[in-house]
Order: C-alpha cells, then sequence, then structure tokens
C-alpha cells in the first residue's frame, strides 16, 4: 500500500530541487499495463533506456540449438514497484509479462512455463543457489500485446503473492520464468534489458509489525552530487528531512530524541539498493525544524532536517547516497530525492527508492 504523508516539506531549497523530469510519451509505452513514472537520467548507460528502447518481440528468439532447453525471451514485473508486509506474511498481488518465442504469442497460456514471485536481501541475486530468497507460485492471468500490433498478444501476463521474510527491514523482490527445466531468468521492473536482472531495478518490500509506527515523509534534501577525494570529508553538509506524526510536530523546541527518531546519511555501489549490505551508514545531526509546504499548517515546524558530514571511501567507484528514518526500533524507510507534491513532477512514491532518484557521488585521487 502507498502511504499519504501527513505533512509535506518546505519547498524552499531552490538550487536543490533539480529540473522537472519530461513525461513519457503515451505512444512510446508497449504495453496496456502501468509503466515507470520516472525515466532514467540523460546520462544513463545505453542499457537503461526507457520502454521505448525494448527489443521487438521479432528479434527475441532463442539463442540455444533446437534440443536444448528453451530459455525465457523477455520478463519484467509489471507492478506494483513496492510492497508492506507483516513478518512471514504473504502479500501481493504482483504481475509478471513474459515472452517466450513461439510459445506465448496468440491467445491463452503458452505451453510448459513457470512463473514465481519472491523476496529477499537486496544484495543477493534471486538466482542464486545458496540464496535466501523466498518464493510464491504465480498462475496465468491474460493475454498481452508486445511492442507491434494491437491485438498481437505476444506476452502472457501472470500474476500472484509472495511469501515475505520473517524478520522486519526493507527487501527486494522480483520474478523467475522458465520453460520447463530449462534455466531461470530474473525479472525486475525495467523492461528494456531482456534476460538482465539488476537489484536497483527490483520491487522494494517493507516488512514490518502490523500497526508499526513508520516516517510519513522524507526525503534528501541538499546535495543531489557530491564530488570528493578519495578518504576525504566533505566541506558540505549533506541534509535530509523528516516527517513523523507525533514526534516531528510536537513543537519547534521540541526535538525527538535518538531512540525514538533514527536518522542516518549512507552511501553504497551505484545502482544498488540502499538495504543491502554494501552501504555504509553514519548517524545524522539534528540542524533545524523546519515548517511544511501545506498552507493549512504552515509554520508548525511539522518536519526536522538532519545534517551529516559525508566521507569518501578510498576507491574511486561511482556512489549512490541517500538518508534513512526509522521511528524507535521499526524498519528504516529509505530517502532519495523527493519533491514536494506542488508543482513537482510525477515521481514514485517518496519511499520507493529511484536509482535516477538518488544522490550522486564522484570520488577522486585513486592512482
Amino acid at each position: 500500500m502507498t502511504r499519504t504523508p501527513d505533512a509535506l516539506p518546505l519547498d524552499d531549497a531552490a538550487d536543490d530541487v533539480a529540473a522537472d523530469l519530461p513525461d513519457v510519451a503515451p505512444d512510446l509505452l508497449p504495453f496496456d499495463v502501468p509503466r515507470f513514472d520516472v525515466p532514467p537520467p540523460p546520462d544513463a548507460p545505453d542499457d537503461l533506456v526507457d520502454a521505448s528502447a525494448e527489443p521487438s518481440p521479432d528479434a527475441l528468439a532463442p539463442d540455444v540449438a533446437p534440443d536444448a532447453p528453451r530459455r525465457v525471451d523477455h520478463c519484467y514485473l509489471v507492478d506494483p514497484r513496492s510492497l508492506d508486509g507483516a513478518p512471514g506474511a504473504t502479500v501481493g498481488p504482483v504481475s509478471v509479462a513474459v515472452f517466450v518465442a513461439g510459445v506465448t504469442p496468440g491467445v491463452g497460456r503458452g505451453a510448459d512455463v513457470t512463473v514465481e514471485l519472491g523476496a529477499g536481501p537486496g544484495a543477493q541475486s534471486p538466482l542464486d543457489a545458496a540464496s535466501t530468497w523466498r518464493w510464491g507460485v504465480a498462475t496465468y492471468d491474460r493475454d498481452v500485446d508486445g511492442r507491434g500490433v494491437t491485438g498481437s498478444r505476444e506476452y502472457d501476463q501472470y500474476q500472484g503473492s509472495l511469501p515475505a521474510p520473517t524478520a522486519p527491514d526493507e527487501y527486494a523482490f522480483a520474478a523467475r520464468a522458465r520453460v520447463g527445466t530449462g534455466p531461470w531468468v530474473a525479472c525486475d521492473l525495467n523492461p528494456a534489458t531482456p534476460r538482465e536482472y539488476r537489484a536497483a531495478y527490483a520491487g522494494r518490500l517493507t516488512v514490518a509489525a502490523a500497526g508499526a509506527a513508520r516516517v510519513g515523509y522524507c526525503n534528501l534534501q541538499f546535495p543531489r552530487a557530491l564530488s570528493l577525494a578519495a578518504g576525504a570529508s566533505a566541506t558540505t553538509m549533506s541534509f535530509g528531512r523528516v516527517f513523523a506524526s507525533g514526534l516531528t510536530n510536537r513543537g519547534c523546541a521540541d526535538t525527538p530524541s535518538a531512540a525514538e527518531l533514527g536518522a542516518q546519511w549512507g552511501y553504497g555501489p551505484e545502482g544498488t539498493l540502499p538495504s543491502s549490505a554494501g552501504w555504509t551508514w553514519v548517524d545524522g545531526r539534528y540542524n533545524a525544524h523546519r515548517d511544511s509546504s501545506n498552507p493549512l499548517v504552515e509554520g508548525n515546524c511539522a518536519n526536522v532536517e538532519y545534517q551529516a558530514t559525508p566521507r569518501a571511501p578510498m576507491d574511486c567507484a561511482p556512489r549512490s547516497f541517500g538518508w534513512r528514518f526509522r521511528v524507535g526500533a521499526g524498519p528504516w524507510t529509505y530517502c532519495r530525492w523527493a519533491p514536494p507534491a506542488e508543482g513537482a513532477p510525477a515521481t514514485p512514491a517518496f519511499d520507493v527508492w529511484e536509482p535516477s532518484l538518488a544522490g550522486a557521488m564522484t570520488v577522486t585521487g585513486c592512482l
């Protein structure tokens, strides 16, 4: 489910906010199903392009000998992008589209195709036999059109639920599909990369006890980009804002304690989920109370802003960065740039990690 913030942050940092992101033209959407709301940035790698670059099903032919096990040619998660669930619960529904040349085109379910939905740690591949991902079976739902003629029905859409992990935390979810006893192919949310799973484009599953308190809004306020020498600390602070009902809005002089509200700044490998093991986190420090941008509650100091001093790693691999917040001992909510609702471009919900909206760190000075 998507949470609606009780209050939104003040949009008072004009220099912090990127230009409006372009909309995706409807005629570039190849399927009659929900698509990404935010396209990748202009400088994204060629393989992270919008759905208009998706290869035609005619070009997706089997790449194995006729007597070898068949392999799924293309699959992707249709929706949703995020889920919430209690520990060990069954959550969903989740939809996934699958294409197998000569099998899925036409009316009805393609023969001998198996699709499963699962969740697990973002740092683990869903195809790793040693991973702790848990899986549930998806069933055939309907035919959907591929890129091309309306009514082609080239893809089969499957739908089902998945078993949530038993420990509260942030996890990835994805699908996997295969033909007969052939190899599994993992399916993420990016339809433009056949048979190439990336954790940054997995779905986001937040596992928390029923009724657990969550933050209502959070944001990577400033800056959105950093350039640091290897091992050096930044001269510019990073700022993150958060709203948590009953904590941040108790008054302009009432600061939540660290036990009440956790706040951390962190960085990790570019394009990875911030809940994965490769991220490094440091505690944030209280900076100030900030008003909400909601004109009905202006002056209420509803949001709290935290600051941290970024420090670069010793190697020069590109990094992503952001903030995370949690209420008490509840699950972390990971926060990238999430502009206020008033006049902002359409983006995923604030608590859905979108790689193109994460902070970008460039590290220099390595041999």
